[in-house]
């Protein structure tokens, strides 16, 4: 695992050549999932364009390093020699100062390697790492390395399917009670699991912890949906049961993702990588924590694996695209801003829609490169605009990882600027999810937008966890109702009650609203008698390009 600041390109070719399987990011947000995900023993951090950042980096991931038997790395300029103090307070576990030859980095990462080793029990190995079998020290069931090992051996032979475990809520355990606590429900969830899996399956199964809050159930032979199924409801309900220890009662959940093996899956690592596709669909269907990745879903969570290798071109050759979505003043009727959305026009697949693109960017990492390129594009289109759309606002949407930048306010108030674009007409849109990782850091960052002349608005409001939090944390001007509200108001009483209570709570506070979604006259009809201020959706427009906005703005008179 690799996490650099500036090089990160660079270095992941130079382990590569090395042997090595490379995942790597360039901002910190997630970075502890991302690790556990990676199934990484070293994780190496560049600190040499990011000093400060580096450390913090560092600090906030040693622990996690550490538990996971792994080692941490650290990377930095030979002639800053004041940081190393800092490194070894902040818990790295070995420097490395650059410039340094492919011969130095491999002799640091073979060293890693077999602190990592002797952390485990296990004998030290030559480098590059080898596939040989183990066990995890924390649960005493077998490893990631064990459960790839496993798969691979029986892919050419026999039907392969595999269940990924990811525990909901493991995080807030870990803050509030501490690693101990939390290595003690993962032991117990561990020991609640494996029974059903014997049970269930019979015994040609392996059941593995990966790394962090991650486990996996691997299958070889005919085992039918309906049983795998059965099993993970299973999983479900045992994992939702309390957790007692001395001190406390902890509460989990989880998140199942199952997946075959195609004709076309060669290794365990892109079952995993589908497994985990499977997990992130179960995070925002509504149909439950378990989701089955089969036929066209499976053909839908490789084409945007495909799709991931495309996107960094998409950006340098100007296939991503900006539409506008008119936000209507709901008392006027008048068209008074706009909400910018980004469309991929791919030279094979046709035009691909935000939410795809942007699943599709964080898969990749260039989550960071793409949202960039979206925010100064969108800006400086708008600044652009005839006289005649000078009176609109734009509003346009910044992501967890865009919050979790160092300097991210400052740098999107230069990009405003250099365009020439009024501050004043400008709304920073954060969904509640992208609010979900570090509250205060988030409410810091829209604070200082909005003393920079911007305005605040929540999207998608309601559909998260902390919804009433946010609105006594963040500096917020509006809240945007999320259109699967608008769309049940006319045939559910509670989804009309929802509605309501969160126009209600808005207007007690000060705060506009826009619903978003609006397709019908009746639901515009309920929205303006319960004192919506804003709606945007297709009974007014659906997305359009600069000139189609300005055609119907010309209508408003």
């Amino acid at each position: 695992m690799l996490l650099s600041f500036a090089h990160r390109d660079a270095l992941s070719a130079q382990l590569a050549a090395l042997g090595c399987r490379v995942t790597a990011a360039r901002r910190v947000a997630g970075i502890e999932k991302r690790f556990a995900a990676s199934q990484a023993a070293p994780f190496i951090v560049d600190v040499r364009d990011a000093p400060d950042e580096g450390l913090a980096a560092i600090a906030r991931l040693a622990p996690v390093v550490e538990a996971q038997g792994g080692a941490l790395i650290a990377l930095y300029e030979r002639r800053k020699k004041a940081l190393l103090p800092r490194l070894v307070d902040a818990g790295v576990s070995q420097v490395l100062a650059a410039p340094f030859s492919d011969a130095e980095l491999a002799s640091a990462l073979q060293l890693a390697g077999r602190a990592c080793r002797r952390g485990m029990g296990l004998p030290a190995p030559v480098f590059p790492v080898d596939t040989e079998t183990g066990r995890d020290t924390l649960t005493g069931f077998s490893d990631a390395q064990a459960l790839r090992h496993w798969i691979n051996a029986r892919l050419a032979t026999q039907p392969v399917a595999l269940l990924l475990i990811d525990m909901a809520r493991f995080d807030v355990v870990n803050s509030a009670f501490g690693r101990e606590a939390g290595d003690a429900a993962l032991r117990a969830v561990a020991h609640r699991i494996e029974p059903l899996v014997s049970e269930t399956v019979g015994a040609d199964a392996l059941f593995a912890r990966m790394r962090g809050a991650e486990f996996a159930i691997a299958f070889a032979g005919e085992i039918s949906n309906a049983r795998l199924g059965l099993l993970a409801e299973a999983i479900v309900d045992t994992v939702a049961r309390p957790f007692s220890s001395p001190r406390e009662t902890l509460q989990l959940g989880c998140r199942i993702g199952i997946v075959r093996a195609l004709e076309r899956d060669r290794s365990a690592l892109t079952l995993l990588r589908r497994a985990n596709a499977a997990i992130k669909d179960a995070g925002v269907a509504e149909s439950g924590p378990v989701r089955f990745l089969v036929g066209d879903a499976a053909e839908a969570a490789m084409r945007t694996e495909s799709l991931a290798g495309d996107l960094r071109a998409a950006i340098t050759r100007g296939q991503i695209d900006i539409l506008f979505q008119p936000q209507v003043a709901i008392a006027t009727g008048r068209i008074e801003g706009v909400e910018a959305l980004a469309r991929w026009n791919h030279p094979r697949h046709g035009e691909i829609g935000a939410a795809t693109l942007f699943a599709v960017a964080e898969q990749s990492d260039h989550m960071v490169e793409l949202s960039r390129h979206v925010h100064k594009k969108a800006v400086r289109m708008a600044a652009e605009w005839p006289e005649q759309l000078s009176h609109l606002r734009l509003s346009i949407n910044v992501t967890a990882g865009d919050l979790a930048l160092p300097r991210f306010a400052r740098s999107l108030l230069m990009i405003i600027d250099e365009a020439h674009f009024p501050r004043e007409r400008m709304t920073i849109e954060v969904t509640e999810s992208g609010l979900m990782g570090d509250l205060e850091a988030a409410a810091r960052v829209l604070n200082q937008l909005r003393a920079g002349g911007c305005r605040v608005a929540i999207d998608d409001f309601g559909t998260g966890y902390s919804s009433l939090a946010y609105l006594n944390a963040l500096p917020a001007d509006y809240l945007k109702i999320d259109k699967g509200f608008a769309d049940g108001i006319l045939r559910s009483e509670r989804a009309s009650l929802v509605v309501k209570g969160v126009i209600g709570l808005a207007r007690s506070l000060g705060l506009s609203v826009v619903a978003e979604g609006v397709e019908s006259e009746g639901q515009l009809a309920l929205l303006a008698r319960e004192g919506c201020s804003h709606y945007q959706g297709f009974l007014r427009s659906r997305p359009i390009n600069s000139a189609a906005l300005e055609e119907l703005v010309s209508g408003d008179g």
